[in-house]
């Protein structure tokens, strides 16, 4: 089902962002606060700003172009991270995952080739949102003139995943289709277990689906809810039907770099690659340094937090990311690659890795302790919410919002407190009257700022009792 324009997830969350850009006109603009807001703002690590400063101080990449499918450095990175999440810790003698990534401006555009694909080469005209998504999907689904079916859960326990045995049983009925599963889910963020998604995966290869897995809210080394996507690909034979898409802009609040990447089946990833050399010629060449690190230390951590570490301890993939990154920087200054291996050796990693691993679960702590903050503050107002099992997104419903208008609470909301939020209609596209509606919570943020907000949501909660 498709809504008219005044119906669509995108136009109302558009016409919310147009409403909040007049408070940059008036002193309210000091005290605005996006309460929905989708990016991490906390600070960014002090190992990603030394990297980036490495970087430009040494006039490492920034000056050059790299071909449509990224900078090789950082392809070769990804496909060492997610094959040695997917081999648990087998990499680099088993790659399960193949090594085909294309790097692409975030997520986003990553999404965009991936839709691309399935209505260009597929012929199959039809995608199936798993619970409640953000508009991109519901955008680029009309934009190529695909059918949508929107399976949600329908209880009032608080859940907006639909059961996973459903969504196997939809796609069994329907024939190929493009499914589009988040997880963590945006904006709930639940989660299924494994066994769910695996029933999922079982389901595409079956009916030739193709499944695409964005992973984006994933925290890897902030939270311990962490699911090893790339393992369940390869336990169901999955590697055909499933397509993995990521980016570092929620893990390491660097939104505005746009650096995300595609990994997946080499005709996919070949398409990715030709979609983003017609749209945008190729992606940036800086960052390379931080998010190459930031692999490398997601690889150990999860190593030696899941058992997979072998007796030979760090050695072996230090060695291997060094290797790696000298020879597929051509361009590096020799200053660079010295740096990089001094960072890269026992002692250099050790220092930089506790480093961005206890900033890692600063932010995992500060996420919790908003989300305790939230339930405290608001819950003599909360008729229901959703389970926060990843990332730092989820809903909650507000009982004095009952019977009210969303476009209407939202620009009342935002007049009178100059805090902005993101409410149901942003993120799903059949549309049933209901008594009351989701409202977007996102947690990553610092801890004044938060507070001030729920603490300004709370008195005008209060006043409309």
């Amino acid at each position: 089902m498709m809504p008219d324009a005044e119906g669509r997830p995108d136009e109302f969350m558009f016409r919310q962002f147009r409403r909040h850009s007049r408070v940059l006109r008036t002193p309210a603009r000091y005290d605005y606060f996006m309460l929905s807001g989708g990016a991490n703002i906390f600070p960014v690590s002090n190992v990603w700003k030394e990297l980036l400063a490495l970087e430009i101080s040494s006039d490492l990449a920034y000056g050059w172009y790299t071909s449509q499918e990224g900078f090789p450095s950082l392809q070769r990175a990804v496909s060492m991270w997610e094959n040695h999440a997917a081999s648990r810790g087998g990499f680099p003698r088993e790659k399960p995952l193949g090594g085909h990534v294309c790097m692409t401006l975030g997520a986003s555009q990553g999404v965009a080739a991936i839709f691309d694909y399935w209505a260009a080469v597929c012929g199959s005209k039809r995608t199936t949102f798993v619970g409640l998504n953000y508009g991109l999907f519901e955008r680029l689904a009309r934009h190529h003139g695909l059918a949508i079916r929107e399976l949600l859960a329908e209880d009032e326990e608080g859940r907006t995943l639909p059961p996973a045995d459903l969504v196997a049983c939809a796609l069994r009925s329907e024939g190929p289709t493009l499914v589009v599963l988040v997880t963590p889910n945006n904006p709930s963020g639940e989660q299924y277990a494994p066994d769910d998604i695996s029933k999922v995966l079982r389901a595409a290869v079956t009916t030739g689906s193709l499944v695409l897995l964005d992973q984006v809210g994933q925290m890897t080394m902030a939270q311990d809810c962490w699911l090893n996507v790339g393992e369940l690909i390869v336990q169901e034979g999955a590697q055909d039907n499933a397509v993995v898409v990521n980016s570092f802009s929620k893990s390491d609040g660097v939104p505005g770099f746009r650096l995300g990447y595609v990994l997946g089946p080499k005709r996919i990833v070949q398409h990715v690659a030709r979609y983003q050399l017609i749209s945008t010629m190729n992606p940036p060449t800086v960052p390379l340094l931080p998010p190459f690190f930031s692999l490398l230390s997601r690889c150990i951590h999860r190593a030696e937090h899941e058992g997979w570490m072998t007796s030979a301890g760090r050695e072996p993939l230090l060695s291997f990311a060094r290797h790696m990154l000298d020879v597929t920087t051509a361009i590096a200054p020799p200053t660079v690659l010295e740096e990089m291996h001094r960072r890269m050796s026992a002692e250099g990693f050790e220092y930089d890795h506790t480093r961005y691993l206890s900033h890692q679960e600063e932010v995992g702590r500060a996420i919790r302790q908003n989300h305790d903050y939230v339930m405290d503050r608001l819950g003599k107002y909360l008729s229901r919410a959703t389970e926060l099992h990843g990332g730092f997104n989820f809903l909650v419903e507000l009982e004095p919002f009952a019977g009210q208008d969303e476009d209407q609470i939202c620009h009342r909301l935002f007049d009178e407190t100059a805090v902005a939020v993101l409410t149901e209609s942003c993120f799903r596209v059949s549309r049933r009257q209901r008594h009351n509606f989701w409202v977007r919570i996102s947690l990553a943020a610092p801890a004044h700022r938060f507070q001030y907000a729920i603490d300004r949501l709370a008195r005008f909660l209060s006043r409309i009792c």
